[in-house]
This record gives C-alpha cells, sequence and structure tokens, in this order.
C-alpha cells in the first residue's frame, strides 16, 4: 500500500509538471513567432534550432569511445576497465564530452529551468546517434522529493526527442530512485559508488525486454551501472546506456 502510495504520487507529480511544461513550451513557440531566439550558448546570434551554427560547430565532440562505458580516445575498442571489470550495461554511448558550453547549458536545464536546452541537446542526440533495438526507453529518475522541488526531470525531457525521431516508447515508471541520494558532482568516485548503491529499484518484473538508458552527464558511470543493475535484477533481458555528455 505504502508503495502504492507513492507510486500514485509520483504520477500524478510528472502529470502536473508535464502539463506546465506544455503549457510552457506553447509560450516558447508563441514568441519565437514574434520574437527571433537567440543561440542558447552564445546569446548573440539568431539561433531557431536553439545553437547557432559558429556555436554549434565549437561543440566538444566525444569522437570515438569505449562501447561499454563511453570512455574517449579507445579508437572504439573496448577499453582496459571494462576487459577487466565488465560493467552491466551490453553498449553505452555519448555525444560530447562535458565540457563548455556543453557543461554550462546542461546546467541551466538541471538548475534554472532552461527547457530549451532539454530541445536543443534532445534533438542532436537523436540526430546524431542510431540508437540499438530496444523495448523501452527509460530516463534516469529523480527521487519524488527532488522532482517536486525541481519541477521536471531534465533526463526525461531531454530523451523526448529521440523517442519521437525513433519511435521509442518512454517508460519512467520502470525505475525508481528509491532514496535521495547527494549531487555526484561534489563526491569522489568511490563516495560515488556508495552513494548511489541500492539507490534504484525497479518494482516492474521484467520479462527479458531490452532497455535503453538515458542520463543527461556520465562521470565516472557509477549512477549508469547502479540502474542497470536494477533492472537487470527486475529481469531485463539487455541493458544500454546513452548520455548526452560523459565527464573524462
Amino acid at each position: 500500500m505504502e508503495f502504492a502510495g507513492r507510486k500514485f504520487a509520483a504520477q500524478n507529480a510528472v502529470a502536473e509538471d508535464s502539463c506546465q511544461l506544455e503549457s510552457g513550451r506553447w509560450v516558447d513557440k508563441a514568441l519565437d513567432a514574434l520574437l527571433p531566439r537567440l543561440c542558447l550558448a552564445c546569446g548573440d546570434s539568431p539561433a531557431p534550432g536553439g545553437l547557432c551554427p559558429d556555436c554549434r560547430l565549437g561543440l566538444p565532440r566525444l569522437g570515438p569511445q569505449c562501447p561499454r562505458c563511453a570512455m574517449p580516445d579507445t579508437s572504439g575498442h573496448v577499453c582496459g576497465a571494462c576487459l577487466s571489470h565488465p560493467p552491466p550495461q551490453s553498449q553505452c554511448h555519448a555525444l560530447f564530452r562535458y565540457a563548455e558550453p556543453v557543461a554550462g547549458l546542461l546546467q541551466r536545464l538541471k538548475f534554472s529551468g532552461a527547457l530549451g536546452v532539454a530541445d536543443c541537446l534532445g534533438e542532436m542526440v537523436a540526430e546524431c546517434w542510431l540508437p540499438p533495438d530496444v523495448d523501452y526507453l527509460v530516463p534516469a529518475p529523480l527521487h519524488l522529493q527532488r522532482l517536486r522541488r525541481r519541477g521536471y526531470n531534465q533526463a526525461l525531457e531531454l530523451c523526448r526527442p529521440l523517442a519521437r525521431r525513433h519511435r521509442l516508447e518512454i517508460r519512467p515508471e520502470l525505475l525508481w530512485r528509491v532514496r535521495e541520494t547527494q549531487e555526484q558532482s561534489r563526491l569522489s568516485a568511490a563516495a560515488r559508488r556508495r552513494n548511489v548503491r541500492e539507490a534504484f529499484a525497479c518494482r516492474v518484473p521484467l520479462a527479458g525486454e531490452r532497455i535503453l538508458l538515458f542520463d543527461d552527464v556520465m562521470t565516472t558511470g557509477a549512477t549508469m551501472q547502479a540502474m542497470a543493475r536494477s533492472l537487470l535484477a527486475a529481469g531485463a533481458g539487455e541493458v544500454s546506456c546513452v548520455a548526452v555528455a560523459r565527464a573524462v
């Protein structure tokens, strides 16, 4: 009964947030029709797609990376760490290095409500990366209390363009953050692993479904691995991961 109550509250919170976000997007579209939107990065040039051509060209693309953890500079081969200790996810990809201006844009999305960033960067992931064959797309969840404080889940907003373009079904309810954790950005690598240990749960039985996890930033990969393990423990057949940016 306790879980059912939390689930109902979370669903109501997500529904309320979705209505507010859709209203905000209609306002944005009306303003776009009257005034040209300026580049999210430089703030100077008109940029209907969110970024002006110069800023788009200057984005820190990640390039060749380990197919299991997205660590760059491996010429596309599995890195030594993944060979020694294979992660639970079968594959992983990130589009950008976590560097400016991407880092600043994601910070604005996460802490300042700049939802245009989600549309812009999410669309770039959808354009530049072909996802594997999966059954469901699952955004990294926020704890219910943090979701209420922030008003939206940035991972969910970022993954919407990928779902639209590639016709993927988003299932945010499959994965729950069962306890509120500290911000990973403030912790060491070892502390990050402890921080997310048993922080996630999948309380919906899975029967071999292939899951694609989506998050905004990967740093050590501890959060992605913790989420993947929870889904595999619930019966998922395979878990893949994608992030907008990878810290190196």
